[in-house]
């Protein structure tokens, strides 16, 4: 029997441990008789695949990334034999060095074998990713070649046997884990939060996440949070990239050629020394299809200790109909025993505002001033998909009793729609009620259903006082207050099992922001040369972050034309002063009413003034570094601010909305649970993703060395 076939069979005999079968016998015969080849000067396929011992034949492309992978493998395991020189200076992604005798002296064997791993390396891109460890952790890896020194050949002959059995295991291994991969998927479960296409749990941390670990990580849970309890904490067994994602199962579902936003609040164990945070997608058309995987650019952390929020984005492919295992998230430059915290991560398509809604028309059922479910539905109808409202209880108004009560909106919204198109529900308030009454209200909130609780919205000029221990002025006084009630209800919350589902908001009025009264129609807004329009500018109604989840104001204006930021008659001194008083509080921010140019008074500004709001708030997380959690149109006849007689504005909103899929999110997620996969289409052959790609990409031509075995050799 030849040495090769015996070898062959030890292969074939060999069960991988995480496979439970032996590799196949086809491929551990091709594997050994084509190493075996290039060790002992025979004929060489070069990449091809062998017939028994003699004569090639062309490879399937599966084939063709296997054995790209078996030279990977090839390589790493004649590294692990001490095949190499020590004293090679290897750098990561590039190294510098020598293949062993590569000066002209070099043995045609060896420059068959030299050759060879360099064409078998041309289905490296596609083999790696299938198996789900992304072009990271390959050129970690591989970041240094076999070196030269003494006894380079003969050691090599002597390992050959050893080498070739695990390297024929860990391909059958690959092979089977890719397939596990890529064949079959589960949708993930929900529910899921309004705007977010990853669910509670993998999003918020506060039960079961589905996240685990790829390389050189340790994933637990953790009490260190941001929002809520919990969060997600991954410790980094030794320096350099550590890697977890979804788990390989879970499929979600998204829009060809759509722009995504990935975003994490992150908390690193130690000081800035240039960690950094890449997400990616695993693109996939079909089961068994997958695309390409699409990345984010690396986003540089801070690392000082504290939460900080980390935004990027990046464009799937045209033919991607689900994202499969994945997220992932690589973290770089990481040292030994780092922890590193990630809480509230989304998985959304880029636009203005995580979350997208109105306030309803209360023209739309004949009653002005009595607020209805059915005028949201109908605003929803001609301005939706939207995904927030936002319901009013005053001072003599106490919370319904129980959830499912008629006189509450949300409930009433719920019964209408199926459960992945209900709104988030911002529940303003002005009573101060207790625990008890809170948690009798929440009792029945549906597990689909995502609610903000906001006490005493917009209070800058209302007056408060006598609250036990807090400093004179409305102010603090009103600080004090809603701390009391930011209290009782994450306690209500806790107490009915609801806690990822309902978040505490402040809601300011951003013309109490301004400290430049003067003429002109804006001065309306506030109180003309009043003191109104100074209430807010010490920040004194602001509370502190540890009792408030989100951060929101109401910005109105009569003659705006462009964004929020953009002068005058955006009141853009007034949105300004409020950011300042409530970005170093390190939370989310939003708009939770947005009104201008009332009574139609100026349709072609309004349209203007929303696009151009769409752009700037789409990119304000790059300067304030924190997330843009909602945008909400008041188009309300009470002050004449809708613009339901305008269509040019309307079809300008209806666009924002709709960017990038957001509008069809809702309806993705309904078919999602119910296990819609799409069509079965083929592998993109183009990319369109605006992320940054990694070194060498898109794979070099045959002949040339790949990017994990660039350097200065010469071939």
């Amino acid at each position: 029997m030849r040495r090769a076939e015996r070898i062959a069979i030890a292969t074939s005999a060999v069960a991988h441990p995480l496979v439970g079968a032996a590799p196949e016998p086809g491929l551990a015969t091709a594997l050994s008789g084509t190493l075996l080849s290039l060790l002992h000067g025979g004929p060489a396929c070069y990449g091809q695949r062998r017939v028994g011992l003699h004569g090639c034949k062309q490879p399937t492309q599966d084939q063709r990334a296997r054995f790209a992978v078996a030279s990977r493998i090839a390589t790493m395991t004649w590294r692990a034999t001490g095949v190499h020189d020590a004293s090679a200076s290897l750098v990561p992604g590039r190294f510098t060095g020598a293949w062993p005798n590569s000066d002209s002296r070099s043995s045609p064997r060896q420059k068959s074998w030299k050759l060879a791993i360099t064409d078998m390396t041309e289905g490296l891109e596609k083999a790696h990713e299938a198996t789900s460890e992304g072009p990271e952790k390959a050129r970690e890896a591989t970041s240094g070649p076999p070196g030269n020194g003494p006894g380079v050949r003969r050691r090599l002959v002597r390992a050959a046997g050893r080498l070739l059995i695990v390297a024929a295991a860990m391909v059958a291994a690959m092979g089977a884990l890719a397939g596990c991969a890529s064949a079959t998927w589960t949708i993930q479960p929900g529910p899921l939060p309004v705007g977010n296409l990853l669910s509670y749990a993998n999003s918020d941390f506060e039960g079961h996440a589905d996240f685990t670990p790829v390389h050189n990580a340790a994933i637990s849970d953790s009490d260190v949070a941001f929002l809520h309890a919990h969060s997600l904490q991954d410790t980094v067994d030794h320096a350099g990239l550590s890697v977890f994602r979804l788990q390989k199962s879970d499929a979600i579902g998204v829009g060809g050629s759509n722009t995504y936003t990935l975003s994490a609040y992150v908390k690193l164990s130690s000081a800035s020394r240039g960690q950094a945070l890449r997400f990616g997608l695993a693109c996939y058309a079909a089961p068994g299809r997958l695309l390409k995987w699409s990345y984010t650019p690396a986003m540089a952390l801070v690392g000082e200790r504290s939460w900080q929020y980390v935004e990027a984005q990046t464009t799937v492919p045209s033919r991607c109909g689900h994202v499969v295992g994945s997220p992932q998230l690589a973290f770089m430059g990481m040292a030994a025993g780092e922890a590193v915290n990630v809480d509230e991560v989304t998985l959304r398509p880029y636009r203005a505002a995580l979350v997208m809604g109105a306030h309803g028309n209360t023209q739309d059922d004949g009653r002005l001033y009595s607020y209805t479910a059915t005028d949201w539905l109908h605003t929803n109808d001609l301005l939706g998909p939207l995904q927030a409202d936002k319901v009013f209880y005053d001072a003599s108004m106490p919370l319904p009793s129980s959830w499912a009560d008629p006189a509450n909106n949300c409930y009433e919204i719920e019964r209408a729609l199926p459960r992945a198109a209900w709104p988030e529900c911002v529940i303003t308030y002005k009573v101060r009620e207790s625990e008890a009454q809170i948690q009798s209200f929440l009792a029945g909130l549906p597990a689909d259903q995502q609610v903000m609780m906001v006490w005493w919205q917009e209070p800058e000029n209302d007056a408060f006082s006598g609250c036990p221990g807090a400093a004179g002025g409305n102010g603090p006084n009103f600080v004090c207050y809603f701390e009391q009630q930011s209290s009782e209800i994450r306690q209500a919350a806790a107490a009915d099992g609801v806690t990822p589902q309902v978040l505490v908001a402040m809601d300011a009025e951003t013309y109490a922001y301004h400290p430049r009264v003067g003429p002109g129609r804006n001065q309306a807004l506030e109180g003309h040369y009043g003191e109104a329009a100074r209430n807010g500018t010490s920040c004194s109604f602001i509370p502190p972050g540890s009792y408030v989840d989100v951060y929101l104001a109401d910005q109105y204006a009569y003659d705006a034309t462009s964004d929020l930021d953009a002068g005058p008659r955006e009141r853009a001194y007034n949105w300004q002063d409020w950011l300042a008083c409530v970005l170093p509080q390190n939370k989310p921010i939003g708009v939770a009413e947005y009104g201008v140019n009332p009574g139609d008074s100026n349709p072609s500004g309004t349209a203007s003034a929303i696009a151009a709001n769409a752009s700037y708030l789409a990119a304000l997380p790059t300067t304030t570094h924190e997330e843009m959690a909602m945008w909400a149109l008041w188009d309300s006849a009470p002050g004449n601010w809708a613009i339901d007689n305008e269509p040019e504005a309307v079809s300008v909103w209806r666009a924002a909305v709709s960017q990038n899929g957001g509008a069809s999110a809702a309806a993705a997620a309904l078919r999602a649970r119910r296990g819609h996969h799409g069509r079965d289409r083929e592998a993109s052959r183009t990319s369109r993703a605006t992320a940054s790609v990694l070194p060498g990409r898109p794979y070099s031509v045959p002949k040339k060395p790949p990017w994990w075995l660039e350097s200065t050799f010469t071939f």
